[in-house]
């Protein structure tokens, strides 16, 4: 699941895009919530073995 986010030109910092991406999120059914949650684990996973634990830190 590694892609390159585009920056959208109707947001003027990083909290409009987060913002944003929220908004989509709570819209996404259920299953589909999971699958993003779960695919995030196994990316934080991976880099406990290589890096330590990943650090994800919320305003």
């Amino acid at each position: 699941m590694s892609r390159r986010v585009e920056w959208n030109p109707d947001h003027k910092n990083a909290d409009d895009q987060q913002n944003a991406f929220i908004d989509k999120y709570l819209s996404w059914p259920p299953t589909k919530k999971w699958a993003y949650l779960m695919e995030l684990s196994k990316q934080g996973l991976k880099q406990i073995n290589a890096k330590g634990p990943r650090r994800i830190e919320w305003k």
